[in-house]
């Protein structure tokens, strides 16, 4: 077409003037007339003219291949040649999964995968394009899609006889029913790992024996259905594996959720360094949504350790990432770190508005345990500012949300609502909760048993139930199948040292309610350390040392007036200040 062709058709209104530099281009004024245009076209005279401008691109711009590779693919799917068709739309989707344009990426590999059904390709690439599109589609959130996804992947393998395709296909679907996200299945997931396991020692698939053997520490770490020596034992075969063949990712991401197994079994500087190692690995291949998982879960470690502020800059430069390459996932993760940090620190509006975002992400990116903790949390924060009619709507949300999942909800679910309904005087109501909390409870669960206890003790002290908040608090700190955070244990030796004082043991509470103020003081845990405080000092009142009461009053007083002023809405500020307990210590 000449210039006086195109200057024509631009004075008829049918085209414009897109660009000059650096290329000169048009476009159709309206999608209608393009449509007849190309339509008015003989289909061979498509196929043709789709033929030669792919070629024409191909010879003017040799270095920009990946550049223009989606518009190859589809002028060459329109001029019928499959195999250039199927070249340009894998490279197209390899270019946008490097740029975390994840729902395009899917959209190509499946415009590629369309194309291997009527041409066959050999296993190798189909392994690619497969994998590549379940990735893609995973980092969308949309696991379910992913799933039908690889069963399709391993139904092709079965088809062709291509047992290393079938053997992809299972141990990619494994990985998702293993990890926390809403396809999680359990039976589903150790079903998987059986079968994928026996074929890949079949084949002598070492590299996908070690991919197994991960995922079945996810599983086993998650239901902690086995002693904590053995779920780590499948993630360090895992790492022996990757190492002996310089599986670089697998081991990163080995050494990642190791870190939990090892941090729960108490192995603390096992797991900080499995973590450091896999982040230095992340950060060299480029792994930007693993690296984010990296830095949340380090923030996590950090916070298990009750090191709050120590655990903001991980979390922080996590959400920044995530942010960056529409990871929610990620973003999640973060803001439950963040909320669950302020929360601590006693700064409950910043709290309520992280864990809230926590929420909604999580469900939006497929991270359930960021979703269901979120919810308990936002219930606990509620209570302990009064506002117990919204606490009390957090738990049952909670509950019903793991419902809607089709799962059994969560022990500390049910502790917090068994609160709410106490502080709203229904003790009917609360024991029944309490019942179902202790039905459900797992004692090796690092994120439920510490709750379910806090709460326990919490109600105990409600009732004057004194025995039994020190039975429950020994349990927690002597016997737990775990190493119980350290976040947890100024709130649980409060909580003993306040019941030995209800029943009259003077000393032993001085010296237990001692040790709980210096670990709520290490950790800048306000919301233990005032009422901590406000016991020491009617322990002190109580022998006559009225001067050391009235300074222990007045720091509590002072952390509470700090924890008022972190609020920031106004009602929920009158409601906390509204608490007897606060205002007898603050008037």
């Amino acid at each position: 077409m000449t210039t006086n062709h195109l200057a024509t058709l631009e004075e008829y209104g049918l085209i414009r003037l897109a660009q000059i530099v650096p290329d000169l281009a048009y476009l159709f004024r309206h999608a209608l007339v393009q449509d007849a245009a190309y339509y008015s076209l003989l289909k061979a005279d498509r196929k043709r003219l789709h033929g030669a401008v792919g070629e024409i691109l191909e010879v003017l711009y040799p270095t920009r291949r990946e550049e223009l590779a989606s518009l190859l693919a589809e002028h060459f799917a329109g001029a019928g040649d499959d195999r250039r068709a199927l070249e340009y739309f894998t490279l197209a989707g390899d270019s946008a999964a490097r740029k975390y344009a994840n729902p395009e990426a899917a959209a190509h590999y499946s415009r590629a995968l369309a194309i291997t059904t009527r041409t066959g390709a050999d296993s190798p690439t189909l392994i690619h394009l497969y994998a590549a599109r379940g990735r893609a589609l995973e980092l969308s959130s949309r696991y379910a899609e992913a799933l039908e996804n690889y069963a399709a992947m391993e139904a092709a393998g079965q088809e062709h006889a291509a047992p290393a395709l079938e053997l992809a296909g299972l141990v990619a679907a494994a990985v998702v029913r293993c990890a926390p996200t809403a396809q999680q299945d359990r039976t589903a997931g150790a079903a998987l790992c059986t079968r994928a396991l026996a074929l890949a020692r079949a084949l002598g698939d070492r590299a996908a024996e070690s991919r197994i053997l991960w995922a079945m520490m996810l599983l086993y770490g998650m239901t902690a259905s086995a002693p904590l020596d053995q779920i780590s034992a499948y993630g360090e075969e895992s790492l022996r594996i990757a190492r002996e063949l310089g599986l670089r990712e697998q081991i990163a991401q080995t050494l990642n959720d190791l870190s939990y197994n090892y941090g729960n079994a108490g192995r603390e500087q096992e797991a900080l360094a499995a973590l450091a190692e896999s982040q230095a690995l992340w950060r060299e291949q480029g792994n930007l949504p693993m690296l984010t998982d990296n830095l949340n879960a380090t923030a996590l470690r950090r916070q298990s350790r009750g090191e709050y502020r120590a655990s903001f800059p991980l979390a922080e430069e996590a959400y920044r990432i995530s942010e960056t390459i529409g990871n929610r996932w990620g973003m999640a993760f973060s803001g439950w770190i963040q909320g669950m940090a302020y929360m601590n620190l006693g700064a409950a509006g910043p709290a309520i508005a992280f864990l809230e975002q926590a929420v909604r992400l999580g469900e939006q990116g497929g991270f359930v345990i960021a979703a269901g903790m979120g919810r308990v949390l936002l219930s606990w924060i509620y209570y302990d500012l009064g506002a117990y009619r919204p606490a009390r709507s957090w738990a049952e949300a909670a509950i019903a949300f793991a419902e809607s999942l089709g799962r059994r909800p969560r022990s500390q679910a049910y502790a917090r609502l068994a609160l709410a309904e106490a502080a709203a005087g229904d003790c009917a109501a609360a024991a029944a909760q309490f019942a179902q909390a202790r039905q459900t409870l797992d004692r090796k669960d690092p994120l439920g048993y510490p709750i379910v206890a806090a709460s326990e003790c919490e109600y105990g002290l409600l009732r004057r139930a004194f025995a039994e908040v020190v039975a429950v608090a020994d349990a927690f700190l002597e016997g737990p199948e775990f190493t119980a955070p350290r976040s947890f244990v100024p709130f649980i030796l409060s909580y003993k040292g306040r019941a030995l004082f209800g029943l009259g043991e003077v000393d032993a509470a001085e010296a237990v309610l001692a040790e709980a103020r210096a670990a709520a003081e290490a950790q800048e845990a306000r919301p233990v350390l005032w009422p901590t405080l406000i016991a020491l000092a009617e322990i002190a009142r109580g022998r006559g040392a009225t001067a050391q009461a009235a300074a222990l009053r007045e720091q509590a007083r002072a952390h509470l007036i700090y924890m008022a002023d972190q609020i920031g809405d106004a009602g929920l500020r009158a409601s906390f200040l509204g608490r007897p307990q606060v205002r007898a210590v603050l008037e």
